[in-house]
């Protein structure tokens, strides 16, 4: 049924005769969504399903994944899931939000609600492109084969690659890309040193890497998918020639790639906090911390955000804080810095774009409160 005025106040008493049982069973909200959005008459270019829940539901996981692909196996949309209090399974709701690419919210404060659901729908509203396909390779094969002997991609950061063909070939997909957002992948990339005596000039510049992307526009006036193309260049160098020092530094790539080790260390600091070694997880963050002092001048201000939230894991990172919110305070800044994630409340978040930062602050505004 298509919303609008008229059937409202339907809507509005079918919600008021919901009724609380006292226990949680998320397959069976999720398997209803599924069913919904598989069954509607009426198809908007952009949907999503929003999971709120309070409490446990151990075997959830392996139900929702089920249930999706009985009835949605290849439809595109997110799951944006929202965890209240300290009771919800906070690791759960973040698993089964990334099935579909979308964000978890942990609501902190009840009265905070509205603003958390509009960060969601502003994301929705700013929706440019849909079913985003990146394809990255290394060209091993290529005519400078000979200085990449046994290179290989030894490591990615977040669990959206996928692995086409071990070492050299990986694919990352995205239901949803919003406008006025940045979205970063990091990757490394191994290459065994080569004895070299002579470079000749046109070997100076080798291609190593070939990226391209996809990406159906949500823009009706486009009628086939957009497609781009890009190759990773290596400038080469001898052992004995000099290299200008700046010549190494490229500001992006370093903000970019700081943000996803401070993630790792968030996650691992949490591994740790779960098996109360709280000393060890204090230590991971603050190595994490010294590392950021000795950035490139041009990331000090991004870099300061980050370096708060490693900071305020410090502080959730220890004994009682960590069982009682801090272990849901840690994996919400991991996984904004990790996926780039609007936390919706965030006075100061680099990742959340003008769309959603109006309409959180309209919420506020209705408070009475500002940033």
């Amino acid at each position: 049924m298509k919303t609008n005025n008229s059937n409202k106040p339907a809507f509005k008493e079918i919600i008021n005769k919901i009724n609380a049982t006292g226990d949680t069973d998320i397959n069976s909200g999720m398997e209803l969504a599924f069913r919904v959005l598989k069954e509607r008459k009426y198809q908007n270019p952009v949907s999503s399903v929003f999971l709120l829940s309070d409490g446990q539901d151990g075997s959830a996981e392996l139900r929702v994944k089920q249930s999706l692909e009985r009835y949605l196996p290849q439809e595109c949309f997110t799951i944006h899931s929202f965890g209240f209090g300290s009771d919800h399974d906070g690791p759960l709701m973040n698993r089964i939000c990334t099935l579909k690419n979308g964000n978890f919210y942990y609501v902190e404060k009840i009265d905070q609600v509205d603003e958390f659901f509009v960060d969601a729908l502003g994301g929705l509203f700013s929706v440019v492109a849909q079913e985003i396909v990146i394809d990255v390779e290394l060209l091993l094969h290529s005519q400078y084969k000979k200085f990449f002997q046994n290179a290989n991609v030894s490591k990615t950061y977040g669990d959206m690659w996928s692995v086409i063909k071990k070492d050299t070939s990986y694919r990352i997909q995205i239901n949803q890309l919003l406008s006025g957002v940045s979205k970063d992948f990091i990757f490394e990339i191994t290459i065994p040193a080569n004895k070299v005596e002579k470079l000749e000039d046109f070997e100076r510049n080798a291609e190593i890497v070939k990226a391209s992307v996809s990406a159906i526009p949500v823009d009706p006036t486009y009628t086939t998918k957009v497609v781009k193309e890009s190759n990773l260049v290596l400038t080469l160098f001898t052992q004995n020639e000099k290299v200008a020092e700046d010549s190494e530094i490229n500001d992006s790539v370093e903000l970019n790639y700081l943000r996803v080790k401070a993630s790792e260390a968030m996650d691992q600091a949490m591994k740790e906090a779960d098996q109360q070694k709280y000393e060890s997880s204090q230590q991971i963050l603050q190595s994490m911390i010294k590392r950021f002092d000795k950035s490139h001048p041009k990331n000090k201000k991004k870099l300061q955000i980050i370096k708060k939230d490693l900071q305020e894991c410090q502080q959730n990172a220890k004994p009682r804080v960590y069982e009682n919110e801090g272990k849901f305070k840690m994996l919400r800044n991991m996984n904004a810095n990790l996926n780039q994630q609007s936390r919706a409340v965030e006075e100061c978040d680099m990742y959340q774009n003008c769309v959603q930062y109006e309409l959180v602050s309209q919420a506020k505004a209705k408070k009475g409160f500002f940033w």
